[in-house]
C-alpha cells in the first residue's frame, strides 16, 4: 500500500507499452536524433509498436485537449530548438557538446529516456523471419538493432501492387495472389556499425525491409525470409504517416 500523503510518481498511473532501455541507449551511444515517430519490432510477440513524440506546449494535449496543462515550464522555450521538419528529417548527429537533445513535449508521455518523451499509439501484427533474429547477409535472419527508414517505396500505387526489385510488375488479382511483397515497402538501414551496418552485417543492402505481404493469413508467426511483414491495412496508413528518417528498434 502506498503511504499516505507521499505523492505518486507522475508515470506510475500511465498505461501501455514503454520505449525500450535498450532503444535509448542505442540512440545516445550511435549520437542518432529521435525522430517524431519510433517504431519497436518485436519478434517475440510478433507485432510492432508505434510511438509518437509528445507535443509541444503551444498544442493540445493529446490526451486532455487542453493547452500547457501538465507541461513543463520551459516547454515552449526548449520545443523551439527543434522544429517539426527537423523532428521529421532523417536522424543527424548530435555534436560533441550536447549529449542529447533538448525536451520537446509535455509530461503525457510513456517514459522519460533522455530522448524526448513519448506516447503509444498503436500495435500491429507482423511476420518476421522463420529462421529467427540475425545480422550476417544471406541467413534469410531479421536483424536486430537501430535502424532508419531510409527509403519508402510505392506511394500512390494502387493496393495491391506487386513489386520485383522494388519495381511494380502487376497486381495481386491479375495473377499473383501471392507475391511475395506487395502493396508498400519501407527501406530499412541498419546505423550500428559492426552490428547492422556495413560488411556482411549491413541491413540496407541485405534489402531487409517492412512490406506487405500476399498471403496475410501467415500474421502472427514467423514466416519472412529476413523482412517484416504487415498487413494492407496496417502498412498503407503507416506508410503514409511516418517520414522516411523514422527511427526503427528490432529487439533481440
Amino acid at each position: 500500500m502506498r503511504e499516505r500523503g507521499r505523492p505518486r510518481p507522475f508515470l506510475e498511473s500511465i498505461p501501455g507499452p514503454r520505449l525500450p532501455g535498450a532503444f535509448a541507449r542505442a540512440c545516445i551511444n550511435h549520437h542518432v536524433f529521435p525522430t517524431r515517430f519510433v517504431l519497436i519490432v518485436k519478434a517475440a510477440s510478433q507485432t510492432i509498436q508505434l510511438f509518437e513524440q509528445a507535443r509541444r506546449q503551444s498544442e493540445p494535449c493529446q490526451f486532455n485537449g487542453t493547452v500547457g496543462k501538465h507541461c513543463p515550464p520551459r516547454a515552449a522555450e526548449m520545443a523551439g530548438k527543434i522544429t517539426g521538419a527537423q523532428m521529421a528529417s532523417p536522424p543527424r548527429l548530435w555534436s560533441h557538446e550536447h549529449s542529447a537533445p533538448p525536451h520537446t513535449g509535455c509530461l503525457h508521455g510513456t517514459k522519460a529516456v533522455g530522448l524526448g518523451r513519448y506516447f503509444y499509439r498503436k500495435s500491429y501484427l507482423i511476420s518476421t523471419s522463420r529462421f529467427g533474429i540475425g545480422q550476417t547477409a544471406n541467413s534469410n535472419r531479421t536483424p536486430a538493432g537501430l535502424h532508419r527508414v531510409a527509403e519508402k517505396i510505392g506511394g500512390g500505387q494502387p493496393l495491391g501492387t506487386v513489386f520485383r526489385s522494388r519495381k511494380p510488375v502487376g497486381l495481386t488479382w491479375q495473377g499473383m495472389p501471392a507475391a511475395e511483397i506487395v502493396h508498400r515497402i519501407l527501406w530499412l538501414e541498419g546505423l550500428e556499425p559492426g552490428r547492422n551496418r556495413g560488411g556482411r552485417v549491413d541491413s540496407y543492402s541485405r534489402y531487409i525491409y517492412i512490406h506487405g505481404f500476399g498471403d496475410e493469413t501467415t500474421l502472427g508467426r514467423a514466416v519472412s525470409l529476413g523482412c517484416i511483414h504487415l498487413a494492407a491495412a496496417d502498412l498503407l496508413p503507416l506508410f503514409d504517416l511516418i517520414p522516411p528518417g523514422t527511427l526503427v528498434w528490432i529487439e533481440e
